[in-house]
């Protein structure tokens, strides 16, 4: 069987890494019991060991774990991985001040599953809501 080589993490990459091992320990240390293999239950990434070599930078990081890491861990991913996280919208600067103070947690987690989910559920999602803004705004029209 052949083996597939690892490329090196970036100076980003090891940086996100540290910067979610910190968040990690910050967060064990007011929710005693949790665990790499109770986070790895929680996010559905899989089991320890992956979440160990994600906080100890031996695989790369990616957006789709540490969205479901930071939803767990109660954390901002923009403040782990600027770079992973850059084409989100920062709730903090780029929206307008009413989204901010009414649904920026719903737009989070809009974004979360988002990430989350399968491409075929993304299109179908994509399409759906399209439909319905194109809708609204024929009413709206009207």
């Amino acid at each position: 069987m052949a083996t597939v080589e690892k490329r090196p993490l970036t100076e980003w990459e090891i940086l996100a890494a540290k910067n979610l091992k910190e968040a990690w320990t910050k967060y064990k240390e007011t929710h005693i019991g949790a665990s790499q293999e109770w986070l790895a239950k929680q996010t559905g990434l899989g089991n320890q060991s992956l979440i160990g070599q994600y906080l100890n930078g031996k695989i790369q990081l990616n957006l789709n774990a540490l969205a479901a890491i930071c939803k767990v861990i109660e954390i901002d991913p923009c403040t782990i991985s600027p770079e992973l996280t850059r084409d989100l919208p920062r709730t903090d600067q780029q929206l307008p001040e009413f989204i901010k103070s009414e649904t920026a947690a719903e737009l989070t987690e809009i974004i979360n599953l988002y990430i989350q989910a399968d491409k075929e559920i993304r299109e179908l999602t994509l399409r759906t809501l399209r439909a319905n803004v194109a809708a609204a705004r024929t009413v709206a029209a009207s």
